[in-house]
């Protein structure tokens, strides 16, 4: 069950923080930590350290932020091949089979109302470069005093995420105030910016909501057999999400520490019914074993990846790229003992909005039979 409520107060460890990572050699002593930051304020935070002068890396001054610049500002300003990703998730456990789920999660500005006097406001080419550009950038608050959400108040932008295909539900509605909050799993999320959430939720979901586990492929790992890859779950043209969160209230995945968001499980290994199996080893993965999240990739309280807003080719770690398509592999399920410290159980491999790939698994890591050839 999702909680919501309108407490803008939270622990240290039950708060999403999207910190400064970009700086943590230099800052890590201060900066590095949850604290009261949330998920919307931590990536305008986030953007700020990537581009001090804020507002539109393309030099769009004004009210917008300049079509095809350095850095995003909204939605508007992402281009066509940008605005949807697709996300795979491999099986390369040739015994076990495997399910999932991950949460998409962004930011909207209100809801057109003509009986409230809120317009529709479509993207729309506001410098004369025939590039769509954002009404107010993206750290500089609006009329209303709020920082504005990753979404216009735009019905064309917002049906297209909340139609069927695509698949958006409302999290914190309309009109809600600054701080509202709401729990999916042991993750709070916080509006912090623009005036709704959106979250779209993905995974091994069949019939009545039933697990549909991904099939496991004996084949992997047979010489005779070598160009065998690991059975797949696809979800492709999603609406492009500002944060990849990896959370559910599905009951069949636990939360270890309610206190510790990292340890909400978002992978399972099951049998061929989806149900998890017992005892050694680990039948789930958190967070913590999940490579592009900050969880894994440095150690706090932060199940997430959060969408890389430059173009200037300083995708980091724990950033996604807008219009990519991100392959996630669950590898084979290991012990308690085998288990490394700083290891993954689910490896990612990322191609941009023009395929080209711009992440991998960690140097080492074995992954053969788990992605297609490029």
């Amino acid at each position: 069950m999702v909680n919501q409520n309108t407490n803008a107060t939270r622990s240290v460890a039950a708060s999403i923080c999207f910190s400064a990572l970009a700086l943590v050699g230099m800052i890590a002593a201060g900066l590095v930590g949850c604290g009261s930051i949330s998920p919307f304020l931590g990536a305008q935070f986030n953007s700020n350290l990537i581009n001090p002068a804020g507002g539109g890396g393309g030099g769009g001054g004004g009210g917008g932020g300049g079509g095809v610049g350095n850095q995003i500002n909204c939605y508007c300003e992402l281009l066509d091949n940008e605005r949807e990703i697709d996300i795979r998730v491999f099986n390369c456990d040739p015994a076990l089979f495997v399910t999932y789920r991950i949460l998409m999660v962004v930011s909207a500005d209100r809801t057109p109302d003509a009986n409230l006097n809120i317009a529709d406001v479509p993207c729309m080419d506001l410098d004369g470069d025939n590039l769509a550009d954002c009404v107010t950038p993206r750290n500089t608050q609006n009329a209303r005093g709020r920082l504005p959400g990753f979404l216009p108040s735009s019905n064309e932008v917002l049906n297209r995420y909340t139609s069927p295909a695509g698949g958006y539900e409302v999290l914190i509605p309309s009109g809600s105030p600054i701080g509202t909050t709401a729990t999916v799993g042991c993750v709070e999320l916080t509006l912090d910016r623009g005036d709704q959430l959106l979250i779209r939720e993905i995974g091994s979901i069949g019939p009545f909501g039933f697990e549909n586990p991904i099939p496991n492929n004996p084949a992997l790992g047979d010489p005779m057999n070598p160009n065998e890859i690991g059975f797949e779950d696809a979800n492709l043209n999603i609406p492009v999400p500002e944060y990849i969160v990896f959370t559910t209230d599905a009951i069949q995945f636990d939360c270890d520490v309610e206190t510790q968001e990292c340890s909400q499980a978002a992978f399972r290994y099951t049998d061929m019914n989806g149900f998890g199996i017992v005892g050694e080893p680990f039948p789930d993965i958190d967070s913590t074993r999940i490579q592009g999240t900050r969880c894994f990739e440095s150690g706090i309280e932060n199940p997430s990846v959060v969408l890389d807003l430059t173009r200037n080719g300083g995708k980091q770690g724990f950033e996604f790229s807008p219009g990519a398509t991100i392959d996630f592999a669950v590898l084979i399920r290991q012990t308690a003992a085998d288990i490394m410290p700083g290891q993954p159980s689910v490896v990612w491999r990322m191609l941009d909005a023009l395929g080209e790939q711009v992440d991998g698994p960690p140097a080492g890591q074995e992954t053969s039979g788990c992605f297609p050839p490029l």
